[in-house]
């Protein structure tokens, strides 16, 4: 018979095994989301105050969790972010995030930059671990810490957001990909140009408004392949109908509706 102390043991060792090699993604509000593999921890537009207050947004406890690098918060790698909208995106939290997390680095559009320079007076104390990139065409390319992040500008949907930076990120570790389409426009032409479709994708993380119509999901299923695809950025109180036409058009996808809800890929 095993003694308490061997029993605790046992019980401890199996949560930390199961903590190091957690495989999946949690939602944090909006497009916010915490990728976990292999030890490893992105997470994507998780620092923000949505100021139109349409959007589920960390609440404070959550928030400052996330800052200070508490569980299961700790030990993050890479903060990235899409774009400088504010219900994605805050200069001053994310700066104070990288201020306590030494070891964390980010790669942010030159908007959000000049942002966080802006309206954090302790910018340059981090500046040095933000990788920013032109905005022009094509994949660009950066390892940290063993995680191959490929960033690529592509047009904000919506004909007033055409001169926002908006880039999506295809999060490969060890032998899985997890694509963020961030606030991307319905064209086939992104998609086509950056040849998802032959990434072998593991899960797509696309806005809602892919899965409502035949046009976004043709997107998703033909020019992007995913195994499996979720939805985000769904308003808060929105209309089951919503619910109802992604079913409908997309019957396998999952939608992100509650802060905190976890899929594995």
């Amino acid at each position: 018979m095993l003694s308490i102390k061997s029993s605790l043991f046992i019980v401890l060792l199996t949560v930390t095994i199961g903590y190091a090699h957690a495989q999946k993604v949690t939602y944090l509000g909006n497009e916010g989301i915490l990728v976990e593999y292999q030890g490893k921890k992105v997470i994507v537009d998780a620092l923000f105050d949505d100021p139109t207050g349409k959007f589920h947004t960390p609440d404070y406890d959550l928030m400052e969790k996330i800052v200070m690098g508490k569980a299961p918060y700790d030990k993050i790698n890479a903060n990235l972010i899409t774009h400088a909208h504010g219900d994605h995106f805050d200069a001053v939290n994310n700066v104070s995030f990288l201020r306590e997390n030494k070891s964390a680095k980010m790669i942010a559009t030159p908007q959000a930059v000049d942002s966080m320079k802006l309206k954090s007076q302790f910018y340059d104390e981090v500046s040095d671990r933000i990788a920013t990139y032109p905005w022009t065409k094509g994949w660009k390319t950066t390892m940290i810490d063993d995680i191959t992040i490929a960033s690529a500008y592509t047009r904000h949907a919506g004909r007033a957001y055409g001169k926002v930076q908006n880039q999506i990120f295809l999060i490969t570790i060890g032998n899985k990909k997890v694509l963020h389409v961030a606030d991307t426009q319905m064209d086939v032409r992104y998609f086509d140009d950056l040849r998802l479709v032959y990434e072998e994708v593991d899960l797509a993380i696309v806005p809602f408004w892919f899965l409502t119509n035949l046009f976004g999901t043709e997107i998703v299923e033909k020019h992007i392949g995913a195994k499996k695809v979720v939805g985000m950025h769904l308003p808060m109180g929105h209309d089951e109908k919503t619910e109802d036409k992604v079913h409908e058009a997309f019957p396998s996808a999952i939608l992100f509706t509650d802060p905190g809800q976890e899929i594995t890929f």
